[in-house]
């Protein structure tokens, strides 16, 4: 059995960033469960009193008049462990993240709600407090592991990894109500025993606040700052680009060759351009071209190693053969990218490859296309490619059967379609998967012609022309984003002043004075209000 300790609300402190996000609704069912059927499960906190689960309970808990919850102590992890754990925990103690249920966002019906305020309060407020150890193998005909997803699986591994065990819950006839992912975990362990809680009355109603009971996550509150860093191009993702160009810049010309030819087309005509294919593809975006989002600058170089002149932007430059930003680097390749737009070049192309599905939130996607739509204002086309969401249940759940594919595991958010996150126990990274009518409207807002191209099986992409008229102040927030990225340490970008600077000249705009007028304004409506 597990050691579960009865602790003081007042020695338990919630974490400073708990991703969950406190719904109104969802936590009054919380309170009517712990009301109606006590604390099944323990909270589980570090050894400081830290919590890493439970933190809907404990406040519940506190609202409801408990002066005491169960508590089982994890030792402290490292910080990307502690973060990851706080993120899953809802999850393994979730059964309903099913295959058949992705996509879709499981919620308490109010008529259920309505029927369970008839069901008599708890007599016993701690249930867990009588756990009790069960043998995994004798419940192993009842577990359907094609009925369990991947993630749910996958992520109740990791609690295997961690030494962390939930209790299995059950019904009075020994049937499971909640635990399934996590007792066919510890079978694949071999594990001999493992902790149990039964409930003996109400049990399909317990059943429904188990499984259907969950905050969502907002991450941009907890690690906005954090996961916009982490969105740099991952090392282990360059090789093929070091070998070819990237699909979002030979797709538009060479595309229905590479669907046909395959990867030896590729190697042959797409590791350097010359002749015809160099012509060809001058011929569809021009002598002059941005890279933005360059990553490790592998197509960049290859442009300029056609002669095109291509300038590069990339906010998160690494350090060679490494996973490391470069500080430093970042802010000279801002540096000069923003010394040759105040010089009002001609540009012919906007390349935004492979970038867009790594920018992890739809404000920042907003920005991006502001400043897309500026520079192309003088006739660059805007050739966006980005992951497309056909692609987006094999990503998360094919998460890979070893401890470390584990931490790289992938989970489903609800903060918009298409967006999840993985590598959650090591370094996260938001991605987010497009549909093809999101990636069509998200051009349409800023441009006057978009046309769609499906590139590939998993990816997709937008060619966009004639600049919609927007108001200046937009591309004077979003410069302000962009170039005062988070870097780790608590640094920033720091370049804002110098990009308003740069842009007002390409733009023929006194963005200065732009900003200046909007703050004055907004004081005005300030003071009236």
């Amino acid at each position: 059995m597990i050691d579960i300790k009865l602790v003081s609300l007042d020695k338990l402190e919630a974490w400073g960033k708990n991703p969950r996000q406190r719904d109104p609704e969802r936590f009054e069912w919380i309170k009517m469960s712990l009301k109606k059927f006590g604390f099944v499960m323990p909270v589980y906190a570090r050894e400081d009193g830290m919590l890493y689960s439970g933190h809907q309970r404990t406040g519940a808990a506190r609202e409801l008049g408990f002066t005491h919850v169960p508590v089982i102590y994890l030792p402290g992890y490292d910080e990307a462990t502690e973060r990851g754990i706080n993120i899953v925990f809802n999850l393994c103690t979730n059964d309903h993240a099913t295959k058949a249920d992705f996509g879709k966002k499981a919620a308490m019906e109010l008529s259920d709600l309505e029927k369970f305020q008839a069901l008599p309060d708890a007599t016993d407020p701690f249930p867990c407090l009588k756990q009790f150890d069960i043998k995994p193998i004798d419940f192993q005909e009842d577990l359907k592991p094609s009925e369990i997803s991947n993630m749910t699986f996958l992520f109740a591994q990791t609690f295997c990894d961690l030494g962390v065990e939930i209790p299995i819950i059950l019904n009075a006839d020994n049937k499971i109500i909640n635990g399934g992912p996590r007792l066919l975990a510890a079978l694949s362990y071999g594990r001999i025993v493992h902790s149990a809680v039964k409930v003996t009355e109400n049990s399909v109603a317990m059943q429904l606040f188990l499984n259907k009971i969950t905050m969502s996550f907002d991450l941009q509150r907890a690690f906005g700052e954090e996961l916009r860093y982490n969105s740099f191009f991952r090392r282990r993702n360059q090789a093929a680009q070091r070998t070819t160009f990237g699909v979002g810049f030979y797709h538009w010309v060479f595309g229905k060759e590479a669907r046909n030819e395959g990867k030896a087309w590729l190697l042959k005509h797409m590791v350097k351009l010359e002749g015809d294919y160099r012509a060809r593809f001058i011929t569809e975006h021009g002598t002059t071209c941005i890279d933005f989002g360059a990553g490790r600058l592998d197509n960049t170089n290859k442009l300029q190693a056609a002669g095109i002149t291509c300038i590069p932007f990339e906010p998160y430059a690494m350090k060679p053969n490494s996973d490391q930003i470069s500080i430093v680097g970042a802010r000279l390749i801002a540096r000069r990218f923003l010394a040759w737009i105040a010089t009002k070049p001609p540009i012919d192309s906007l390349f935004c490859s492979s970038v867009f599905n790594s920018v992890p939130f739809a404000e920042d996607r907003e920005h991006l296309m502001v400043i897309f739509n500026f520079i192309c204002s003088y006739g660059a086309r805007l050739y966006l490619h980005t992951l497309s969401d056909s692609n987006l249940a094999s990503r998360v759940f094919n998460n890979g059967l070893n401890a470390s594919a584990r931490a790289d595991g992938a989970i489903l958010l609800d903060t918009e379609p298409g967006l999840y996150i993985n590598e959650i126990l090591k370094v996260p990274k938001v991605q987010k998967f497009h549909s093809e009518e999101e990636l069509i409207a998200q051009g349409k807002r800023y441009f006057h012609k978009v046309t769609y191209y499906p590139a590939n099986g998993s990816s997709h992409g937008i060619k966009c022309e004639g600049s919609r008229k927007i108001e200046p102040i937009l591309l004077v927030r979003a410069l302000e984003f962009e170039f005062n990225l988070p870097y780790p340490g608590n640094q920033r970008m720091g370049l804002a002043k110098e990009a308003i600077e740069a842009f007002s000249s390409f733009t023929n705009l006194d963005l200065m004075k732009v900003k200046e007028d909007a703050e004055t304004n907004r004081q005005v409506q300030s003071e009236e209000g």
